[in-house]
């Protein structure tokens, strides 16, 4: 909780593996030009070694052997992908940005067993917690707050779907019955 933005990209269905550094290099090039207008602080160089993965893995949810109320996550790590990322400012967690690859099949080492990745394609799913920026005003809050929602937004041009959930209801697509949360195309 506390203003935090909730993420999601999405590229294109069917999209190679050999379209991946290109994708992530326009949407690099398209955070640096927020960069040089001074919408946000700095922009990482985008990275691909394992290292820049640990905090992307995803979890499916399963039953719990012995016990079906009560549910377990099973790790299914990135299998390859490109990342960066973005500072909006002081005190507001940074954007993290690129696409990842996830396997269509996982081990569950609990019961040994494989299981199946229900989503595929390249994704990649974050959030950013922007209120503590308010601790340098309300401009500076403001600023990175629309940044980071206009960022978002702007890689709708480079063909990703943007699912977007705002805690605080900010910006502008925001309802109550979806939460501020919707798939924008």
């Amino acid at each position: 909780m506390g203003l935090t933005l909730h993420y999601k990209l999405r590229a294109p269905v069917g999209m190679a593996d050999s379209d991946l550094p290109p994708l992530v290099a326009a949407m690099h090039r398209l955070a640096r030009r927020f960069q040089q207008t001074g919408r946000v602080a700095a922009v990482s160089n985008i990275g691909s070694v394992p290292g820049d993965f640990l905090w992307l893995s995803k979890y499916l949810m399963v039953k719990t052997p012995g016990d079906p109320d009560t549910r377990r996550g099973v790790e299914v790590p990135v299998q390859a992908g490109r990342v960066f990322t973005v500072a909006l400012g002081t005190d507001s967690e940074p954007l993290r940005l690129g696409l990842c690859r996830y396997p269509a099949q996982t081990m569950d080492h609990a019961t040994g067993r494989s299981r199946t990745v229900r989503r595929r394609g390249l994704r990649l799913a974050g959030f950013c917690k922007t209120q503590y920026a308010s601790l340098r005003g309300w401009e500076h809050f403001r600023r990175c707050r629309l940044a980071a929602v206009d960022l978002l937004l702007a890689l709708r041009g480079l063909g990703l779907k943007v699912w977007i959930m705002d805690e605080g209801n900010y910006w502008p697509h925001a309802t109550r019955r979806s939460c501020g949360a919707t798939w924008i195309r």
